[in-house]
């Protein structure tokens, strides 16, 4: 007699948790997005306002505010471990596997640095996302075009102040299944060349938020876990193959599918 009730109850929850679903996919469609998007224009004009003056403080008051704001109004909870092997003073090359559009606001509102971000060149024509990028002097690299994105890196190498990090998502796009694609080079040429410790990081979660090829956000847990870094040491020491392959394999130990 049990197992029928025990199968009602199941069936009921399951319900429920999809009506909770629909009634989230509405409150996103309908009051998140359009009230995001309108707050997002307004703290844009403020960063490019502060730009101006500087780019750091445009960073640290504008855009971490920012990607706060999106989780909070979501709402999705942003879970931050290994906050202890972070020094934010010191320069790093930080790497993390890419899953999701959302990573970017869950970076910007939690990971504790002062940053210039590499990312492909069709991320500029995001509205918001791009122009603020584009704004506080973000490097979008033309992967199209290795000359062209062997002097933007170049460029970076002498604009790039102490104590400020290079974040990187290696993988170079979203990874539309749950294994992460090949990491590619540039960041731990960039790395060896500026004599920085590589900073791995794993996102976990926000491909549930907002996976590939989505446009209305869901509700998710989004998860970012700091790994101890690789060193000045290691860097000198290891080839970019071998830093690559490495940083990769640390990401993949804290990897959730």
């Amino acid at each position: 007699m049990a197992e029928p009730y025990f199968q009602d109850a199941s069936s009921r929850r399951a319900k429920m948790i999809a009506v909770l679903r629909l009634i989230h996919k509405v409150y996103s469609a309908l009051i998140f997005l359009p009230l995001y998007i309108a707050l997002s224009f307004v703290l844009l004009i403020f960063c490019v306002v502060l730009c101006l003056f500087d780019e750091r403080i445009a960073g640290r008051y504008v855009a971490r505010p920012w990607g706060k704001l999106a989780y909070l109004l979501l709402p999705s909870p942003v879970k931050l471990t290994g906050s202890e092997n972070l020094d934010p003073k010191q320069s790093y090359v930080v790497v993390v596997n890419h899953i999701s559009q959302f990573d970017i606001l869950a970076l910007y509102g939690w990971l504790d640095l002062d940053l210039k971000w590499v990312m492909k060149k069709e991320l500029r024509m995001i509205p918001i996302i791009g122009w603020g990028s584009a704004a506080m002097g973000h490097i979008f690299l033309d992967r199209k075009n290795r000359d062209v994105a062997k002097r933007q890196l170049n460029d970076l190498k002498k604009t790039l102040r102490p104590g400020v990090s290079v974040l990187f998502f290696p993988e170079g796009t979203r990874s539309p299944t749950p294994e992460m694609l090949p990491f590619k080079k540039g960041a731990f040429i960039i790395a060896k060349d500026l004599e920085l410790p590589i900073l791995p990081v794993t996102i976990n979660g926000t491909q549930k938020i907002l996976p590939v090829g989505g446009y209305i956000p869901s509700f998710g847990r989004a998860h970012i876990h700091i790994h101890p870094p690789l060193s000045q040491e290691q860097v000198a020491e290891l080839t970019p193959s071998e830093l690559s392959e490495r940083a990769q394999a640390i990401i993949a130990t804290a990897r959730k599918h």
